[in-house]
């Protein structure tokens, strides 16, 4: 096509996406509740024509409770609710914030509409309206719209959405202009990205496993920087607005979809958005590790179109959303890349190993700890090289790279895990013992459902396996580790992958001696931290993609039928892929839209202070309370919270006998106080440093990460 013609073309799709994208904000200022989402709590009830009509003689609740809406995310700001209602006087409605009134309108009986204004301070996840009747006859709810004064978007989905597919466009015109041809590799990640993300494009949500704490985390950190806070530590709406520790968790990546909240973007195009872009990066950290490795660029491709599809990943997302180990398997590859480059490779480029530990430790700690270990036995197997050849030297710099930009983790945590917390262990009721399966479940490509029998905790999980592309790869690294004699070292590192592809997946099955482990117990209670030995897959997945593409072009009778391989392995994790998907839609995903709420705002079990025994206990009410020169706030108390009283005079502030926040008035007025959290200083120190020594390390050298290029094109 010639220059004119896209530009055109480029024009049409613009416009087009324009008016369509324009015609769907114009209903985003409002939410209607559709009488037949309503949950009636009436033995009779008619919502015929459009409207909810209830007699009297039917209402059961001693409130007079006959009805309540469905659940919907309501961000914070000013709203008209407009209710269209017929019948008696005696009729009424309560805003809830959860399970909590924040707001109570009488409905006008006599004018039939009802037009009121609601002001709310934050979001409410749980936002439900009950409707209450005690008048005499029947009462009918005909109409109810809540709407933004301003016509300002409430959820800005629609329009984003928009924004983002003309900036596409746009940016496909330039580069064809510059490029005129997109890169076959491109195209292919485009596909594989698509064929993983095709969960996201369905109009039912998947509700994974760990789905409700990720969200409560993203909420969380939304909620914090809103309340000036940064970097996040406090989560001021968590455990039920009682404020809970978020540091001890990294989160450096969930500030991209905390950011998207801030915009008006729902909770769930931003949890969706996520799990998007990690398919996107997953596939590139994949290709740069496949070019690395296999060093051709149909290497690179079929490498990461492997480890983007591979069933243990997608598991990972869709079925467990553990969004923590999802961003993690995104910097995996990097690791392997980097210790290669280290051992055998162009050790110059160490800050990719850099990379990819930091990304590893900012994201998920077990998971850093896997690549810690990937680490030790390569560098173990290659010791005497790395001194010989003093590439000991970049190791070391990798190393001293990755604890000093990991400072702004490590430096709360340790800080925060110095206060007397409440360790509940929740991991540890997990048995490693339980979670070992058969050797031929982990190689099927048709995975099941666990069951009772199998983890009465995990049932309903999909059991997470390799897939019978696992079993190919295998062979294929076997392959080159057999016929591939030329280059030793190249050699002996695909030995070294081999042993540990089979060493994963001796002590994932039920062949490892598990249950001979229990009886030691201080061992076996450590290796419980492990929780799920299947877990240990993500280092798997990561080596045998690389190196079976690394097989297909050192091997000469593997390589002489490349094409034909290549296409089988691809149908070999397609198939895995079909099924899984299969079992996902049927189990795990529910109708919502951007409006529905969500219960994000619980809390962990874990990191409570030492004295908190319930939210019950906590609660008071929800209200400040005076015991003697005590003022006792309804606030889970964790370090750096500060109390200052009405000249600004600082008071003391300690952990209550109820794991709450104490302040200690002296001879202050309770009514003047005011506390606030407060960074520590370390923590902010601990940030400076690591973004300095971030910028630092990848500006070292002109050969560093951010200037090094790695073509697209195969």
């Amino acid at each position: 096509m010639n220059k004119h013609g896209r530009h055109i073309l480029c024009a049409v799709f613009v416009i087009i996406v324009a008016v369509c994208t324009f015609l769907k904000v114009q209903t985003d200022d409002e939410i209607y509740m559709d009488f037949n989402s309503f949950d009636a709590r009436v033995s009779e009830y008619d919502i015929s024509e459009g409207v909810l009509k209830v007699s009297k003689d039917a209402i059961t609740d001693e409130e007079g409770l006959f009805a309540v809406s469905r659940s919907v995310d309501l961000p914070g700001g000013s709203y008209n609710i407009e209710v269209d209602s017929e019948g008696g006087g005696g009729a009424y409605l309560k805003l809830m914030d959860g399970e909590t009134e924040v707001f109570t309108q009488e409905l006008d009986s006599s004018a039939g509409r009802t037009v009121f204004k609601f002001d709310s301070g934050r979001e409410i996840n749980d936002f439900k309206i009950n409707f209450y009747y005690r008048g005499e006859g029947d009462v009918t709810i005909k109409h109810l719209l809540l709407s933004t004064p301003d016509r300002s978007l409430i959820y800005s989905d629609n329009l984003l959405l928009g924004l983002l597919l003309i900036a596409f466009a746009v940016f496909l015109d330039i580069y064809t202009g510059k490029n005129k041809d997109i890169p076959v590799s491109a195209l292919i990640g485009a596909a594989a990205v698509f064929v993983a993300s095709y969960p996201l494009l369905s109009s039912k949500f998947i509700e994974g496993h760990d789905m409700a704490f990720h969200m409560m985390r993203i909420e969380g950190i939304k909620d914090a920087l809103k309340s000036g806070q940064f970097p996040a530590v406090i989560y001021p709406n968590d455990a039920y607005s009682h404020g809970y520790l978020g540091a001890l968790y990294p989160n450096i990546f969930l500030y991209i979809p905390a950011l998207l909240r801030l915009l008006k973007v729902s909770a769930l195009n931003s949890y969706r958005f996520s799990f998007f872009v990690i398919n996107i990066f997953s596939y590139y950290t994949a290709y740069l590790c496949g070019r690395g490795i296999a060093r051709t660029g149909r290497g690179a491709v079929l490498a990461a179109v492997l480890y983007t599809l591979a069933p243990f990943r997608l598991i990972d997302i869709y079925f467990r959303s553990t969004i923590g180990e999802a961003i993690a398997l995104v910097f995996l590859p990097l690791v392997l890349l980097g210790i290669y480059n280290i051992t055998i490779g162009d050790s110059s480029k160490w800050r990719v190993l850099f990379t990819g530990m930091w990304g590893l430790t900012e994201s998920h700690i077990l998971s850093a700890i896997f690549g810690g270990v990937l680490c030790t036995v390569f560098t173990l197997v290659f010791i005497v090289k790395l001194f010989k050849e003093k590439r000991i030297i970049k190791l070391i710099y990798a190393a001293a790279a990755t604890v000093l930009g990991s400072l702004m983790f490590f430096v709360p945590f340790f800080y925060y895990r110095s206060q007397d917390l409440q360790l509940d262990d929740t991991i540890r009721r997990f048995n490693p013992a339980r979670a070992a399966h058969p050797m031929y479940e982990i190689f099927s490509s048709f995975p099941r459902l666990l069951t009772d029998k199998d983890d009465a905790y995990l049932r309903r999980e999909m059991i997470p396996t390799l897939g019978l592309i696992g079993i190919a790869c295998i062979f294929l690294t076997l392959c080159l580790a057999l016929y591939d004699k030329e280059k030793k070292n190249e050699r002996k590192f695909v030995i070294t992958a081999l042993v540990v592809e089979l060493a994963v997946v001796y002590i994932a099955s039920d062949m490892f001696p598990w249950e001979t482990l229990e009886k030691f117990d201080k061992l076996f209670n450590e290796l419980m931290l492990l929780e799920h030995p299947w877990r240990l897959f993500a280092l798997s997945i990561c080596i045998f993609s690389p190196i079976a593409a690394l097989a297909l072009e050192r091997v000469e009778w593997l390589k002489a039928n490349h094409t034909v391989i290549s296409l089988t392995l691809a149908v070999l994790t397609l198939i895995t892929v079909v099924a899984q998907f299969d079992i996902i839609f049927n189990n795990r995903s529910r109708e919502i839209d951007i409006q529905t709420g969500n219960t994000a705002y619980s809390y962990n079990v874990d990191y409570m202070p030492s004295k908190f025994e319930s939210m019950e206990a906590l609660r008071n009410d929800d209200a400040p309370l005076v015991e003697g020169s005590v003022l006792r706030l309804p606030i889970l108390y964790y370090k750096g919270y500060r109390a200052f009283d009405a000249d600004g005079n600082s008071l003391t502030v300690r952990e209550g006998k109820f794991g709450d926040v104490c302040v200690e008035l002296g001879d202050s007025d309770a009514a003047g106080v005011t506390v606030k959290f407060t960074q520590p200083v370390g923590n902010i120190l601990a940030l400076i440093i690591s973004v300095l020594g971030i910028i630092g390390v990848l500006g070292w050298e002109k050969r560093g990460i951010l200037k090094s290029k790695v073509s697209l094109k195969k």
